[in-house]
C-alpha cells in the first residue's frame, strides 16, 4: 500500500488505544497523546480513539464511571471542535461497560480479556 498521497476514503483507518481506566487522570493524559498523535499524522481518512475497558469489580458500576465517562466525552469534544473536520470526527471516547464474567467470579470490561475490537460499519 502506497499512502504517499493520504489515505484514500476507502482504505479509512482508526487508531485505537485500548486500555482499562481507572481515573479521569488516565482518561486525559491518553486523550491528550491521541491529540499528539494527530498532530504528527494530519491527513484525511485518519480518526483516533480511546477504547476504554472498565476495571473489574465486585460491583457492575462503580462511582468512578460516571466521571471517567463525562471526563472522556469533554475532551473528545473539545479536540473535536479544536481540529474541525468535514464529515467523521476525527476523535472518540468509548467506554465498554462491565458485564460478569463467570471464569473470573466479577464484572469486567466487555471482551477486555480478549482484547476484542471489531469493525463494524
Amino acid at each position: 500500500m502506497d499512502f504517499t498521497d493520504g489515505i484514500p476514503e476507502e482504505a479509512s483507518t482508526m487508531v485505537i488505544i485500548p486500555t482499562i481506566l481507572k481515573s479521569a487522570n488516565k482518561v486525559k493524559d491518553l486523550i491528550s497523546k491521541l491529540e499528539v498523535f494527530y498532530l504528527a499524522n494530519k491527513t484525511e481518512n485518519l480518526y483516533f480513539t480511546l477504547l476504554g475497558d472498565a476495571s473489574e469489580s465486585s460491583k457492575e458500576t462503580e462511582e468512578i464511571d460516571e466521571e471517567i465517562i463525562k471526563i472522556g466525552i469533554e475532551e473528545t469534544e473539545r479536540l473535536n471542535k479544536k481540529y474541525p473536520n468535514n464529515g467523521m470526527e476525527k476523535f472518540q471516547f468509548i467506554y465498554r461497560k462491565r458485564e460478569w464474567n463467570d471464569k473470573e467470579g466479577c464484572y469486567l470490561g466487555w471482551e477486555r480479556k480478549r482484547g476484542m475490537i471489531n469493525r463494524t460499519k
